[in-house]
């Protein structure tokens, strides 16, 4: 596919992203982005990332069709889905952003459509508990907030967490957390986690995100790493991960190359973003490596996870101009 219609073919599958809130993100927008990245890369890196926003963006026609067939899950309502979730307790307990309220409208809409009920007709002592939102990237944001709700919580809880994007080490940190948080405080607690897209960051060699295989040899990169406590974990092998985003072992090697590079320079002509201390290359992230290297991305939003270079702004281009907390 050649460079005209790779940008259109990127525009065709984001058509949906923050669709009224900013100018609609049309094949010249995705050029203007493109057009920041060096010429011999420049087509490789659209083949890719067109490669990869099929299989990882999501519309929000897919989320509302994911959150229809939730309800009627037969696992997770047991044959009984009016009664499951009349009885179920909305927890709207974000600390940080709107995205757990505007998910819980369109949960609203798809129980209403099933049963006849609304999210605030909900809710009973004996009920489980549902936490909703868009994704658990690190985990911190979910551990908190629940850990934070705990000393309201009943003495046993029955948690069910419904995210469109699970990354699973996150989920995996914020499971053993509010595990230990709820046991200290003489209380239990049971997790089960329900996601859209399910996507690998526990293991290097068949993690979903960006992951680099080596290090450039790049004065930027050496300046970032020299306070760094520990040596950069590489990824091993030529894998394309557990969810098949990639197209090949070269291209994707390509993409973590290129938005590494261009990563450092938004961190040096951002000077905002590079007083963040966990503002990564690749993607905000606690930990000291370089960045989360996200490419999950929904109709509603961009995370700070995914790499600077999706979403960076002024002077920078941002292919998904993001709003934040």
């Amino acid at each position: 596919m050649d460079e005209k219609h790779l940008r259109q073919s990127i525009a065709t599958t984001v058509a949906d992203y923050r669709l009224g809130e900013i100018p609609p993100l049309d094949a010249d927008r995705v050029g203007n982005w493109a057009d920041q990245f060096d010429g011999s890369a420049r087509i490789t890196i659209l083949t890719e990332l067109d490669h990869v926003l099929k299989k990882s963006y999501i519309s929000r026609t897919a989320f509302e069709t994911f959150l229809s067939s939730l309800v009627v899950t037969e696992k997770l309502v047991d044959g009984d889905a009016c009664g499951f979730w009349k009885l179920a307790n909305f927890l709207k307990i974000q600390g940080g952003g709107s995205s757990q309220g505007e998910i819980l409208d369109l949960f609203d809409h798809a129980l209403m459509d099933a049963c006849g009920l609304s999210v605030s007709e909900c809710g009973s002592p004996a009920g489980p508990y549902v936490y909703l939102d868009d994704a658990v990237y690190g985990g911190n944001r979910l551990r908190i907030d629940i850990v934070n709700w705990l000393p309201k919580a009943p003495r046993a809880v029955v948690l069910h967490v419904v995210v469109i994007g699970l990354h699973s080490q996150g989920a995996r940190y914020a499971d053993g957390r509010i595990r230990d948080a709820f046991r200290e405080a003489g209380k239990t607690i049971e997790i089960t986690w329900w996601r859209m897209l399910p996507l690998q960051t526990t293991d290097a060699a068949t993690s979903d995100v960006l992951w680099p295989t080596s290090l450039p040899a790049d004065p930027r990169l050496a300046a970032y790493l020299k306070d760094f406590k520990y040596p950069i974990r590489l990824r091993p092998g030529t894998g394309l991960g557990d969810m098949q985003l990639f197209s090949s072992a070269g291209n994707r090697h390509l993409l973590e190359q290129e938005f590494l590079a261009s990563g450092l320079q938004v961190l040096e002509v951002c000077p905002y973003l590079a007083q963040n201390k966990y503002m990564r290359p690749l993607g905000n992230s606690v930990l000291q490596t370089l960045g989360f290297g996200a490419l999950f991305v929904t109709f509603r939003n961009c995370a700070n996870n995914c790499p600077l270079a999706l979403w960076a702004g002024s002077p920078w281009t941002a292919l998904f101009p993001r709003k934040t907390n």
